[in-house]
């Protein structure tokens, strides 16, 4: 017997007469799997700064770059562009602004006199219509009433004139009768009764006059200038406010159009700002290349440029990741947190350790490409002052997705397929293979964790697929395969009848199991949906493929995982020679079509994934039965 630890081994297994013969194998142990996922990868910085042209001008032309390559430090100016158009600009808009802030003033101005003006016609309005009030309250409660008072005196007056010289007539009379008077002096009492009268009646026609015609018309004439007094003063009000309100608006308006002359001065001084670019952090100044009406060169002095065109890069080099694409077989497997392991291809020998930052919820495929690939990113914690890490370099990334502690495991050569179930052939005690059903869980590259089936210290053979070619012969693929035909339509029928709607089975993939198996659909007894012509002429092809006996399914090889033994679990063992349980052996090299054919499968199906693992091992037994 010799024990040692193999990642595969092939090897004659049956004579002539079908006896075991140099059969590799290993035993079934307790250990623990360390998976794995190992990509290529691109460095990039974690905080990389595109500096972009901000002047709002068509067309800016370039008159310094600082040399590309250089370091820079945050505030460093690094670019600037031609500034005598906006410095005329900003002259010009300076005047603007000027005259704006003395036609502030003036309407100011305006406004105090304005103010004045009002006071002023509202306090004469107010006089006149005070003086019309009193006017009027004078006349009706003074003049009026003197006039009348003077003219009721004389009628009283004019009255006792009348009633004296009607007594003077009367006694004159008397007299003349009695011969002491002549008649001419009756005659004369006559006259002055006469007179006497017609003063009484012009005395009560004056008082007439004036209670129907003077007090009417002067009352008027008063009253009236009152009302228009009080007009006036209605009119100086309203016209104060609106003059008032004008003068206001005059210096509203003056006061907005300073704003905006001192807003657009302010942005013109600010484009004149953006004319000279400084670097917003510590970095690397890279040019960026001229991709938007130029040939894709390097920007350089003289350069036109437009707004919101990239001027420079300015990666921060102290701060890098790793963008790695990860298979979406893979990708399920990679968390974030994660740690892992990162070697730059520039720098041999020389491993940074990381973090997943981010992982891509979306596949990496574009308009024109399609891609199965996840974009993972990968920090790198730190890294050596001597090496200076740049944007672009290479870098394999080991991102450490899990580790299965106390697992029964054997290799994954010892592990077969078919139909949909795994088989390993287990050594019996009278030393030949039986073909045992197992279930599998965690798998690497080189080893699958066998969750019952199998106990510890089993013996399985590792030539578990050319032996499954010889155990499930034809007959037996043909019964598995209607077997899965019948689990499919079962199963689709399930799902119909959950959803409501009864959907019979996809055609093509019975056809392929058909296929595989060489069946028609008659022998099948299954109901095949016709297919286009095309599809047609390719089964014929399939069907000259599938003459050979093929197993369903290949060994699950999961190239996820790379497998490297733990040696400071196996005692006495170093990097450079691990220990083994028995003598060192070469391993044999035999020349077999079919187990080279299989190795060259196996190898064409690990190159397309990118995950390793490692396997941490106690001991692999390996036996040589003769």
């Amino acid at each position: 017997m010799v024990g040692f630890a193999i990642y595969y081994f092939a090897s004659d297994f049956l004579n002539s007469s079908g006896k075991n013969i140099n059969v590799p194998t290993a035993v079934a142990r307790v250990t623990t799997l360390v998976d794995k996922v190992v990509e290529q990868g691109v460095l990039e910085s974690q905080s990389t700064v595109n500096g972009n042209c901000e002047i709002d001008d068509h067309e800016n032309k370039i008159i310094f770059l600082e040399k590309e390559g250089l370091p820079v430090k945050k505030g460093q100016i690094v670019a600037k562009f031609d500034d005598s158009e906006i410095k005329e600009e900003i002259n010009e808009r300076q005047m603007r602004v000027n005259e704006a802030t003395a036609a502030v003033e003036t309407a100011k101005q305006e406004l105090v006199v304005q103010k004045d003006e009002n006071e002023t016609s509202l306090r004469t309005a107010r006089q006149t219509l005070t003086f019309a009030d009193l006017d009027l309250k004078k006349y009706l409660e003074g003049d009026y009433k003197v006039k009348k008072s003077e003219i009721e005196q004389g009628i009283s007056e004019a009255q006792t004139a009348v009633d004296q010289a009607n007594r003077d007539m009367q006694n004159t009379r008397a007299l003349v009768k009695r011969g002491f008077r002549e008649y001419q002096q009756l005659e004369e009492a006559k006259q002055v009764v006469k007179s006497a009268n017609l003063k009484l009646i012009n005395a009560k026609q004056k008082l007439a006059t004036l209670e129907e015609f003077e007090h009417v018309k002067t009352s008027a004439e008063f009253e009236g200038k009152a009302v228009e007094a009080k007009h006036a003063l209605a009119i100086a009000e309203t016209t104060a406010k609106a003059k008032l309100a004008k003068a206001k608006d005059a210096l509203k308006n003056a006061e907005a159009g300073l704003k905006i002359q001192k807003n657009r001065l302010k942005e013109q001084q600010k484009d004149l700002e953006r004319h000279v670019m400084k670097a917003p952090q510590d970095g690397n100044f890279t040019l960026a290349r001229n991709d938007w009406r130029g040939n894709g060169e390097k920007l350089h002095e003289g350069a036109v440029v437009y707004r919101n065109q990239p001027v420079f890069i300015l990666p921060d080099m102290k701060r890098m990741q790793v963008k790695v694409g990860i298979h979406e077989t893979l990708v399920s497997k990679v968390k974030e947190g994660q740690k892992a392991i990162i070697k730059v291809d520039a720098f041999s020998g020389v491993a940074v350790s990381g973090v997943v930052k981010a992982v891509s919820q979306m596949s990496a495929s574009t308009r024109w490409e399609r891609s199965n690939n996840y974009s993972v990113i990968v920090t790198i914690d730190s890294f050596p002052d001597d090496i200076v890490l740049k944007p672009g370099m290479n870098a394999e990334v080991e991102i450490h997705a899990g580790r299965y502690e106390d697992r029964l495991a054997v290799p994954i050569q010892a592990v077969t397929s078919f139909g949909r179930k795994k088989y390993v052939f287990k050594q019996t005690s009278d030393g030949e293979f039986k073909a045992t059903e197992v279930e599998t869980e965690k798998s690497t590259i080189s080893f699958v964790a066998i969750e019952s089936g199998l106990e510890k210290g089993d013996v399985v053979a590792l030539d578990a697929y050319q032996r499954g070619l010889v155990e499930f012969d034809e007959e037996d693929s043909e019964k598995m395969l209607e077997l899965e035909i019948d689990e499919m339509e079962n199963s689709d029928a399930e799902n119909s009848d959950a959803a409501g709607d009864v959907k019979p089975l996809e055609s093509a993939k019975i056809k392929e199991l058909m296929l595989k198996a060489g069946m028609t659909s008659e022998e099948s007894g299954a109901e095949v949906q016709p297919e286009t012509s095309s599809e047609s002429e390719g089964s014929g092809e399939m069907e000259k493929e599938s003459d050979s006996p093929q197993p369903d399914d290949e060994p699950e090889s999961p190239a996820e995982t790379t497998e490297e033994p733990k040696l400071d679990q196996v005692e006495g063992a170093t990097p450079e020679q691990p220990v083994l349980d028995g003598p060192k052996l070469e391993e044999p090299k035999v020349d077999m079509p079919e187990l080279n054919a299989a190795s060259d499968e196996n190898s064409q199906s690990n190159n397309t994934s990118t995950s390793h693992g490692e396997f941490v091992v106690s001991s692999v037994e390996i036996h040589l039965h003769a």
